[in-house]
């Protein structure tokens, strides 16, 4: 778990500490000079007192005051002849050979010190070496290979939630340097992969490592390097290609822990493209879905839509709507624009009413196929671009039972392969192989009656002409573009949104989502380093203060020392809304039976068990960050 083993110690403690590591790691720096000069004044001294005493001893007519140098005088009788001073027992210059190389050689000596130490110190203040002794006084910071753009936003996730960090990247742009300095990170140019970049971040005694970049070996030889220079540090890879899941999962847990497990190591192993297909998928659908809990056996996520005409949850209360379906309401907003977290169960939802729920997978995929009163057949997504996102979306929408056309004019045989597994024995999909930017491709796609389109591509440049295209083709289909380039979105947005005057009065616009695969999954990385369990967020404008709420999920388990330990759901439920907290514990799956959703208040949460809270993201954190600190509290007083 990360954590700076220092931080737990009395403040009288950890100011020597601090001072001790930071005099050492100087010293380290200024080694050369220092042994130099220490060799030379010691040793030197005590060499040079024996030839003394060997050429004056018993001489009456000796041109000194004394045939001996105390062995205390010695080093300092050194630091005269450096400085070209003569020693008070000298009458005038000795003629022995031996002893006139001392006065001769030792201000040279004094000149090599001077010299290496002022370069040295220009080194180490005017250049990357300051920044590494001060790293090598940090204690468990987050180190994050690759300033890409996933790399990026999980660095900017990890200080806003107060984590020091590292950033290790051999492709340092201005752009990215000039965001990187505003999140207030430390930067490292170099090879991830090399040893020595990672020991210049101070991999020893960091607590979390994080292989961001978009080169699946690159990550896999970074991560063999740091379990090899830290075997303790909690480590996160991004994985593009599946089969390099059991190399990379071998080496990103200490398998000599007690502690390891497949589970652990699986969540440690992250694609961004994993995290964001559930997304972009539910989207064309009509919703907004989070990447699913794995609970018990049973996965659970969050939906958020809003309710039309004709659904399966229209002019139906909270409570009718969760006994129904199996699912916990956990935050409504009205047609109105007025939200709550934990509303009341006797609250009537009518359409155009926005409802985030939590139930399993199914559930959610159910509701949203049922939100609206066409029926299930007419549904029709087209998917442009079968990379690594949009081959997950396919076979999320396989999955789903939705009927799919996929446009990819490049179809290489390893994807060929995959779909054909994907559409074994399924017959509501169609391919078209020619390029999506066409017209005549998007009509034989069959755009003109289409429910949704996702351009999935990689090139911003042809998901943006693509859209154009199928806006002009058809107004009022959903649009889901995926993107790179952040710069991009206000493009983007002015032609896809719907701007006609009818918009404004329409309860219903149409759903039009600019979604970012490394914004979805930067969270999730973020917390997995950190061991907060999060889902990505879901986006709430609150009205009455004009601003935006990022809503998780988190998971949260109970073990000895957690604060949750002891306690039932009424008194976690109260604590958690005091302080207009907005947060709602949505599911208790206690260790010896199945979990409950929602939860009866009057359970207790034993040790083992596992509950899942909905809230403000910041709140999120916060309570994962308490329950760990209490954690790591009681194991250190065991």
């Amino acid at each position: 778990m990360p954590h700076d083993s220092s931080s737990d110690l009395p403040r009288w403690q950890r100011v020597p500490a601090t001072f001790t590591r930071a005099f050492l790691a100087l010293l380290n720096q200024f080694h050369l000079p220092v042994i130099t000069f220490v060799a030379v004044t010691i040793i030197g001294g005590i060499i040079y007192g024996e030839l003394h005493a060997i050429a004056f001893q018993n001489d009456p007519d000796a041109p000194v005051s004394t045939d001996t140098i105390p062995l205390i005088d010695r080093p300092y009788t050194m630091l005269q002849l450096m400085i070209l001073e003569t020693p008070p027992m000298y009458d005038e210059t000795p003629s022995e050979w031996y002893l006139i190389s001392f006065w001769y050689g030792l201000p040279l000596v004094f000149v090599f010190i001077v010299g290496n130490g002022v370069a040295d110190f220009v080194r180490i203040f005017f250049g990357d070496t300051w920044r590494i002794v001060r790293l090598s006084n940090w204690r468990g910071h987050v180190i994050v290979l690759g300033a890409g753009h996933v790399g990026l936003r999980v660095v900017r996730w990890l200080r806003e939630w107060g984590e020091s960090v590292v950033v290790i990247d051999n492709d340092i742009t201005e752009t990215k340097r000039e965001a990187l300095q505003e999140a207030g990170v430390e930067i490292i140019i170099g090879d991830g992969r090399s040893a020595q970049s990672l020991k210049d971040a101070n991999i020893e005694n960091a607590a979390a490592f994080i292989t961001a970049t978009g080169d699946d070996t690159v990550n896999l030889y970074a991560t063999m390097r740091a379990r090899a220079l830290n075997p303790r540090v909690h480590i996160v890879v991004r994985v593009w290609d599946d089969s390099f899941n059991e190399q990379i999962s071998s080496l990103i847990v200490d398998r000599n822990q007690p502690q390891a497990s497949s589970q652990e190591i699986q969540a440690a192993l992250l694609s961004s493209s994993d995290i964001a297909a559930p997304v972009f998928s539910g989207l064309a659908l009509g919703i907004e879905l989070t990447q699913k809990f794995s609970i018990s056996g049973m996965s659970y996520a969050a939906v958020r839509f809003v309710v039309q005409e004709g659904s399966i949850v229209a002019n139906r209360t909270i409570e009718q709507i969760q006994f129904e379906h199996n699912a916990d309401v956990v935050l409504y907003q009205s047609r109105q624009k007025h939200f709550q977290v934990r509303p009341p169960r006797d609250i009537l939802v009518t359409a155009g009413d926005t409802l985030v729920l939590f139930a399993p997978e199914e559930v959610c995929i159910n509701i949203a196929k049922n939100n609206y009163a066409t029926e299930d057949s007419s549904q029709h997504v087209i998917v442009l671009g079968a990379g690594h996102v949009g081959l997950r979306i396919i076979r999320l929408l396989r999955k789903w039972n939705v009927r799919m056309t996929l446009i990819d004019n490049d179809i290489e045989p390893p994807v060929r392969d995959a779909l054909n597994e994907i559409f074994a024995d399924y017959d509501r999909y169609h391919i078209v192989e020619t390029d999506g930017r066409d017209a005549i491709t998007l009509k034989n796609a069959g755009i003109d009656t289409a429910t949704a389109f996702i351009a999935a591509t990689g090139e911003d440049a042809t998901n943006l002409y693509a859209i154009m295209r199928v806006r002009a083709l058809n107004p009022d289909i959903k649009i889901v573009v995926r993107v790179w380039d952040d710069t991009f979105n206000q493009q983007i947005d002015e032609f896809i949104v719907r701007n006609d005057d009818n918009t404004e009065n329409d309860p219903y616009p149409t759903i039009t989502t600019i979604r970012s695969s490394a914004n979805i999954a930067a969270p999730i990385f973020a917390g997995t380093a950190v061991d907060i369990n999060l889902t990505q967020t879901l986006l709430v404008h609150d009205y009455e203060n004009d601003i935006d709420l990022h809503f998780a999920a988190v998971r949260i388990r109970a073990q000895h020392g957690s604060h949750f330990l002891g306690r039932t759901i009424g008194d976690i439920q109260t604590e958690l809304y005091d302080g207009d907290k907005r947060a709602d514990v949505v599911l208790h799956s206690p260790a010896d039976s199945q979990p409950l959703m929602p939860p009866p208040h009057h359970g207790r949460v034993t040790v083992g068990d596992v509950l899942v809270i909905f809230a403000e993201l910041d709140v999120c954190v916060q309570i994962a960050r308490r329950n760990n600190r209490e954690l790591r509290k009681a194991r250190m007083g065991a």
